[in-house]
């Protein structure tokens, strides 16, 4: 937890994507990292839910395709929206 709360502390964006479009929700969703996912969703102020991967995955779209049913409600929870539309911009 405590670089998700360095990431906060900077004002980081988080919004960054990696080589494959994945950012920093995308990543917490492979790897399960919910709580981590929940501190960043109830903590940051400048985080897109509708950021696409180079797949045109979402986090919601990702969470959905890994099977991560608790990433997936705690997205919806917290504004994703459902209607999918998984092509890249």
């Amino acid at each position: 937890m405590d670089r998700a709360k360095l990431l906060l502390e900077h004002n980081a964006s988080l919004n960054i994507k990696d080589n494959y479009g994945q950012t920093i929700l995308h990543k917490l969703i492979a790897f399960n990292s919910i709580d981590k996912m929940e501190f960043l969703l109830q903590n940051a102020t400048n985080i897109d839910l509708e950021i696409k991967n180079h797949y045109g995955f979402t986090p919601l779209y990702s969470s959905v395709f890994d099977e991560n049913i608790k990433a997936a409600e705690l997205l919806l929870k917290n504004g994703a929206d459902a209607n999918f539309n998984h092509h890249t911009n």
